[in-house]
């Protein structure tokens, strides 16, 4: 067997040369649009009356809003309709709040009169849900720093140890069994893909399953942990873990996966990826299942994100060439298992 931290790396060139992407838009429904007064009745739960508002241009889940009040400053966010249960919300403040009295870098979710962390208010005949979050310093990271690689792994293996301690109820079955993509893909219409390249990775895309090993360490977890849901000081070390909303009970090394497939996607540099598990194991260390089963479950990542990129009509012809080149790699790092 062949872990990822023992293969020789080698990637074949990916020439193309010409491609014709699919024009099409992609929009999720449900989400907050926000209105001065609306906000002003949120926000009159936590005592805030004088503020303004700016929109937060990262995430496409939910409305995120940067709130600037009287010598402080909050992070709003609004849950989209049909999303999220309050159980669902209620799961994942629990859980950041488990993660920060621990000592990693979440920011607090903030009390409102009533003494809770969600907040519900009623807009058109539907009922909505809002956190009300401390504002954390920092930026975005431009890359995947040496630094930033360290900081990221550190703290993915620490709140994969934490959450076996998390004394949420577990689910009574193994969650998540199967990886197959079923949310993006059929949302393209078949007939307008007539480029025969992007024809051709769909299909591979739709046909791809991976079924997970009963045995691998399985509770909740991020899953959507990378450079964009991080924010960095100067010298690219974590000042806050942000958005859990794809928090899910599944095996640690899908949200370890999904994140090395960010790494190596925006890096371009496997050995990126190396250096991330090296730091991981230092402090939590891998089974082999789990090392055999990080190449698969990159590999359906990659697709997943290749059909949300054609959806999006972000697929040009530069990250075509890419998620190319790295379906390749992913497909032979598989198949060597």
């Amino acid at each position: 067997m062949i872990s990822l931290l023992s293969v020789s790396f080698y990637i074949p060139e990916v020439y193309i040369l010409s491609v014709t992407i699919i024009n099409m838009s992609f929009k999720k429904t449900g989400q907050f649009i926000a209105d001065k007064n609306v906000l002003q009745d949120i926000l009159s739960k936590y005592r805030i009356d004088n503020f303004s508002f700016t929109s937060a241009k990262s995430g496409i889940e939910n409305a995120t809003y940067i709130i600037e009040a009287t010598n402080s400053k909050f992070v709003l966010r609004v849950y989209r309709l049909n999303k999220k249960t309050l159980s669902d919300i209620k799961l994942e403040v629990s859980f950041t709040e488990m993660l920060r009295t621990n000592g990693l870098p979440v920011p607090e979710v903030i009390e409102n009169n009533s003494g809770s962390r969600i907040s519900e208010f009623q807009l058109e005949d539907n009922t909505w849900h809002a956190i009300l979050m401390e504002h954390v310093g920092g930026a975005h990271a431009e890359d995947y720093s040496k630094t930033l690689i360290h900081e990221l792994a550190t703290y993915q293996a620490k709140f994969h140890l934490l959450s076996k301690d998390f004394t949420h109820e577990k689910p009574t079955d193994l969650g998540i069994k199967i990886l197959k993509e079923d949310e993006f893909i059929h949302l393209l219409p078949k007939e307008s893909l007539t480029d025969p390249i992007v024809a051709a990775l769909i299909a591979r895309a739709e046909k791809y399953t991976y079924t997970f090993d009963p045995t691998l360490p399985r509770g909740y977890s991020h899953f959507d942990y990378d450079a964009e849901n991080v924010l960095v000081d100067n010298e690219d070390r974590i000042t806050g873990i942000l958005d859990f909303d794809d928090l899910q009970f599944a095996p640690y090394v899908m949200c370890l996966a999904y994140t090395l497939w960010a790494v190596l996607i925006t890096s371009d540099d496997p050995e990126t990826i190396e250096e991330y598990l090296k730091v991981y194991q230092e402090i939590r260390p891998l089974s082999d299942q789990e090392l055999a089963s990080i190449a698969p479950i990159m590999l359906f990542r990659h697709y997943v994100l290749a059909s949300l990129e054609l959806l999006r009509d972000d697929l040009d012809e530069e990250s075509l060439a890419l998620y190319l080149k790295y379906e390749d790699f992913l497909s032979k790092q598989t198949h060597s298992k």
